[in-house]
């Protein structure tokens, strides 16, 4: 009889545990923990692994979009653009602008996630989704308000 529920409950245990295993496995595809990763990687001063999940380039190309779009029409942009021999301080100042936007965002990232400091990425990925409001429409995630402006 010992020797059934010892078999019984070693089922259970096994039966959970890879249950668990491939539950974490599906749960490392996800929106929730690619942001655990970018917490972690912000809360280490991991530069190179958060480089790798954010563009710079295109996060400044995009800032720069919207402030030529919030600007058009002034006499600020039609000076700009047409003076061709600017093309070089342009250059420099979009340099300039994806180091400072690169800075800044680390910098936000390690403000709003404070609370994650010093904890393990298990814990921290299990958490994610409490603290952000993630939506997922096939293999795009939106966080709230991009969702309503998608929808």
């Amino acid at each position: 009889m010992l020797l059934i529920v010892a078999l019984v409950l070693l089922l259970i245990v096994g039966g959970l545990g890879t249950g668990g295993y491939f539950w974490w496995r599906s749960f490392q595809n996800g929106p929730a923990y690619a942001l655990a990763l970018l917490v972690d990687a912000v809360q280490r001063n991991d530069g190179a692994a958060f480089d790798k999940m954010i563009d710079p380039d295109k996060i400044s190309a995009d800032f720069v979009a919207q402030v030529r779009e919030k600007m058009s029409g002034s006499s600020l942009t039609a000076s700009l653009s047409s003076d061709s021999s600017r093309c070089g301080l342009n250059a420099a100042i979009s340099a300039k602008l994806k180091d400072t936007v690169h800075e800044q965002l680390i910098n936000e990232l390690r403000e709003l996630t404070e609370v994650a400091k010093g904890k393990p990425l298990f814990i921290v990925a299990l958490g994610v989704p409490y603290f952000a409001d993630i939506k997922q429409e096939n293999n795009t995630a939106f966080g709230d308000r991009e969702y309503q402006e998608a929808k």
